[in-house]
């Protein structure tokens, strides 16, 4: 509807992180009314051979308080970003960690963060912000939003506690 409107010339940019070679994308293309020569597509591939996945099973249920398979984080102290299911779960998570790290510093907040969509905007960018440039902050507990937001370089583990729906 809108292409059809649109003034001949007109520049149209489409982007996805999905999008299947194949009859998903001809369906696309049909669509939208794109010819062969007529546009020009650039794929980027996610392939990230630096990567590598781990399984490590939790000994303690989430439902809890107390996470001691996730204690490793605070001991590396290694830009770690934990993916939580929940709000709920997140807080417990922060929780936890605040006592383990309560033993090294009195300040454990200087060094760990919450992100969630209950915080406001303007704290959320501060997270990001002390989390790329500050030495000392290096545990980001997020729930999904931040997935759906950026892509953080300085992140040396992303853990994900408990089932995601896909990996």
């Amino acid at each position: 509807f809108i292409c059809a409107r649109l003034r001949q010339g007109a520049v149209l940019i489409g982007t996805t992180a999905r999008l299947l070679a194949g009859p998903s994308a001809n369906n696309i293309y049909n669509f939208l009314g794109l010819r062969e020569s007529q546009f020009y597509l650039l794929k980027w591939s996610n392939f990230r051979p630096e990567i590598q996945r781990l399984h490590r099973p939790l000994h303690v249920g989430l439902g809890g308080y107390h996470f001691p398979d996730l204690r490793w984080i605070v001991e590396e102290k290694r830009n770690t970003i934990i993916f939580a299911s929940t709000i709920s779960l997140g807080l417990r998570i922060i929780t936890d960690l605040w006592h383990s790290i309560l033993l090294e510093t009195d300040n454990p907040l200087k060094h760990m963060r919450l992100y969630n969509s209950l915080n406001s905007p303007c704290y959320n960018n501060r997270s990001r912000e002390l989390f790329r440039n500050d030495p000392e902050m290096h545990i980001l507990i997020a729930t999904d939003c931040l997935m759906a937001r950026m892509d953080i370089p300085n992140a040396q583990n992303i853990v994900i506690v408990g089932e995601p729906a896909e990996l």
